[in-house]
């Protein structure tokens, strides 16, 4: 494919968090390395807050996922005039789904999509065969714009925000970010586990902890703070997405299993340690451009799934259980030693 002869671009991904921030690397580098181009990105309405402010995008368009299909054709006719009435000179379909196809359909001259790579991803989940070298999803975005000359040059993902409050943070506790949560069981280790590392935390550090999850993940933080209630802040189910953004962008470090919320840290640039129990890194979804480590343990089970299941199908969960309190503070005070 020729590099573009028009430059107005468009974007397409629509779900789920840690996949929407993991685009952004793209966005700035596109404005890079093509001059003069306009990105108009869609994605829904949950994910408004990860792009809004990104100086990359010159337009946003917004949908619910439970839209008619009339309501779905008058964002199309809107996203058009906003080029014109003219198609956009490329589309870059990086959800590759069902849905981004029928929204894309129309919108463009020329497309490109992401390849999922599900042959890998199969053959790593099922025969636990590495039949390619890994790559990380963002390296995996690039490669669809490598036909257009646009390159990863070391670029990190990004969330643009402004929080006034993270000021009156600077020379008290070091804040401690903790994602106990996760959507499905298996990727979550366990409440107790989390309420020991705090206490081992709190051994040796003058800390603060803030606890993140949905409504769904109340019961779990409950858990946490009956075990160990000390300098800890619940946020559990109360906050925004929005305002969730704004706390993590208040800590030090943080401290997460693997879900949204840690490549939300990692585009805030928070050193992570991330907690890896039935998905493994080698699927490429790890914190990005940022220091981290990964706490995980060694069996032939692992993985079990590519975005995690609602129980272990092995029956003893030793993917989270093996995974000590004592070890990922181990690799905690690690992650800040190097600092």
């Amino acid at each position: 494919m020729k590099l573009f002869e028009k430059n107005n671009i468009l974007i397409a991904r629509f779900s789920s968090i840690g996949d929407v921030v993991l685009t952004t690397p793209l966005l700035r580098a596109i404005k890079e390395q093509v001059p003069d181009s306009k990105i108009t990105y869609i994605t829904t309405k949950p994910m408004a807050c990860l792009l809004e402010g990104n100086p990359f995008i010159d337009k946003l368009f917004l949908f619910d996922k439970s839209d008619s299909n009339r309501q779905i054709q008058i964002l199309k006719r809107d996203i058009l005039r906003a080029n014109n009435s003219q198609k956009y000179s490329i589309a870059i379909d990086l959800q590759n789904n069902l849905r981004s196809k029928i929204m894309l359909s129309g919108l463009y001259e020329n497309k490109i999509s992401y390849n999922k790579y599900r042959l890998y991803k199969l053959s790593l989940v099922h025969l636990k065969w590495l039949i390619r070298k890994p790559k990380h999803v963002v390296d995996r975005y690039f490669e669809a714009l490598a036909h257009l000359n646009v390159y990863n040059k070391n670029y990190k993902t990004e969330i643009f925000v402004y929080n006034k409050e993270a000021r009156k943070h600077k020379n008290e506790k070091l804040i401690f970010g903790i994602a106990h949560g996760a959507q499905h069981f298996t990727k979550q280790w366990l409440p107790e586990y989390f309420a020991e590392l705090m206490r081992l935390i709190s051994s040796q550090y003058q800390a603060q902890f803030y606890l993140f999850g949905n409504k769904n993940e109340i019961d779990n933080s409950n858990i946490i703070t009956n075990l160990f209630n000390v300098n800890v802040e619940n946020f559990t189910g109360k906050l925004s997405l929005s305002d969730t953004i704004n706390k993590i962008s208040e800590c030090g470090y943080f401290i997460s299993n693997d879900t949204g919320l840690m490549h939300i840290a990692s585009a805030l640039q928070k050193p992570i340690v991330a907690i890896f129990g039935s998905t493994v890194p080698e699927l490429g979804f790890t914190p990005y451009g940022v220091k981290n480590i990964i706490s995980q343990v060694s069996l032939n089970c692992r993985p079990c799934s590519h975005i995690g299941r609602s129980n272990c199908p092995k029956k003893h969960f030793n993917c989270m259980k093996k995974i000590t309190p004592h070890q990922v503070f181990s690799d905690l005070q690690n992650l800040i030693n190097i600092q």
